[in-house]
């Protein structure tokens, strides 16, 4: 199965575009720049015109333009097929895609403030126009919306989103503590290649505040966990001070931070969001932690544990990770 994805560039052209239009506009002007610029359509239905990307070929080609008052509030489309059976092949598409348009955007716009919520991974920027660019992905599309001067002068009145959970980290940040992980110097056998990309599928569910433990059953002290924040993906696996056969010169050449005064464990970091091979890279340096240094001999010794911690108070809620093939 294949699907089809606007190109980064592309993505943002089109939303710098409509960050330049002369705001406030009517939603008939709208439509009328996006046939004009874009080669766009509009269709008829009950005396009201809707907007459709039929230029792009998507499964879902309409174009939501909402406004009050006479005035365009916010303008949404697909940048992406929509998909129908969500698969771990459609969820890496999407996520790639995700990915690259975030990276696209913030060479152009900077540091984006990142969010996780219910189902849904966004990017926002707030333009020198006043409006604001989101990117929204789910495991069913992927969407850019961009709201005008006036939607957000709305937004602020009313304090719609909020500042919980929102973090911008530039690149570059020190803090992000985000690594590059070098390629496993060693060979998996397939039961653990076919573990490693189950392991890499399932990163993409560990978003702000949910935890993953995946631990041996025999001895659960020899796990791997892993944490997230908006930007930042974590992952832990513990010294011989927990695990003390542990191969600590394998964790050190499959790219792992060793231990210091501040973190007693391994420790190694990913950037959100990421691209599939960036998830597969952290993966193999964990399957290394597990089968090379913790030495579990096969994946159907391993179980896991992982939860979701609320904003405020509140009991944490399990998660299920079904991906992972795992009790």
């Amino acid at each position: 199965m294949t699907w089809k994805a606007m190109a980064p560039a592309e993505v943002c052209d089109l939303v710098d575009f409509w960050d330049a239009a002369p705001w406030p506009l009517t939603r008939d002007q709208v439509q009328q720049r996006a046939v004009e610029r874009f080669g766009w359509t509009t269709e008829v239905e009950d005396g009201t015109s809707y907007l459709m990307n039929t230029v792009s070929g998507f499964t879902v080609p309409d174009v939501s333009t909402i406004g009050s008052k006479g005035d365009l509030s916010y303008l949404k489309l697909n940048v992406a097929d929509t998909i129908r059976e969500v698969t771990p092949g459609s969820r890496r598409f999407l996520g790639d895609a995700f990915a690259l348009a975030v990276r696209e955007g913030e060479g152009r716009w900077g540091v984006p403030t990142l969010r996780d919520g219910e189902g849904t991974t966004s990017a926002d920027w707030d333009t020198a126009s006043g409006g604001r660019i989101s990117f929204n992905l789910t495991a069913r599309s992927l969407s850019a919306v961009f709201h005008t001067p006036q939607d957000v002068e709305g937004f602020e009145r009313a304090d719609h989103r909020g500042s919980e959970g929102a973090k911008p980290v530039a690149s570059d940040d020190p803090g992000s503590r985000s690594t590059t992980t070098p390629p496993v110097p060693w060979r998996m056998a397939h039961d653990w290649e076919l573990f490693t990309e189950r392991l890499a599928d399932a990163f993409r569910d560990v978003t702000d505040r949910v935890f993953l433990i995946v631990h041996a059953a025999a001895d659960p002290r020899r796990y791997v966990q892993f944490a997230a924040a908006p930007d930042l993906l974590d992952a832990e696996a513990p010294a011989t001070d927990v695990v003390r056969d542990a191969d600590e010169h394998l964790l050190r050449r499959t790219g792992w931070t060793a231990p210091d005064v501040a973190q007693p464990n391994w420790t190694s970091s990913l950037r959100r969001p990421a691209l599939t091979d960036e998830f597969v890279q952290l993966a193999r340096c964990c399957t290394a932690a597990l089968h090379g240094a913790y030495g579990i001999t096969s994946p159907d010794g391993l179980r896991y544990r992982a939860w979701c911690e609320p904003p405020g108070a509140g009991a944490a809620a399990a998660v299920e990770f079904p991906v992972l093939g795992l009790d």
